[in-house]
């Protein structure tokens, strides 16, 4: 299967919540996907799934990296709550509150 047609898949499985079956697709795009595996979106997959089924230092190394968004901040915020860093989970709420005021998550941080 094809670089897209993957990330597709993962899509479709994270969606469905099946964060298992998406992180393990996710790990199948093969090393010479390079361009994929900076993808933003393949980030936001990979390090939301990794966060749900428990993987929270791939979380936090995949979200690390990811372009700051509402929610990569949240789940890294969150992932940094469940690896015992407190502090770090602190800046990343801060800093939805700052850059997203309004929004749902913003309320929640």
């Amino acid at each position: 299967m094809k670089g897209e047609a993957l990330l597709a898949a993962s899509f479709c499985e994270l969606s469905m919540g099946k964060y298992d079956k998406a992180l393990a697709i996710l790990e199948t795009l093969p090393p010479n996907y390079t361009a994929y595996q900076r993808d933003p979106r393949l980030l936001y997959a990979k390090g939301i799934a990794a966060y749900e089924v428990g993987y929270d230092s791939t979380a936090i190394s995949v979200l690390s990296v990811a372009p700051a968004s509402e929610e990569s901040l949240y789940y890294l915020a969150r992932a940094y709550m469940r690896f015992g860093q407190p502090l770090l989970a602190v800046e990343r709420l801060k800093k939805i509150i700052q850059d997203y005021g309004d929004s749902p998550r913003a309320e929640a941080a």
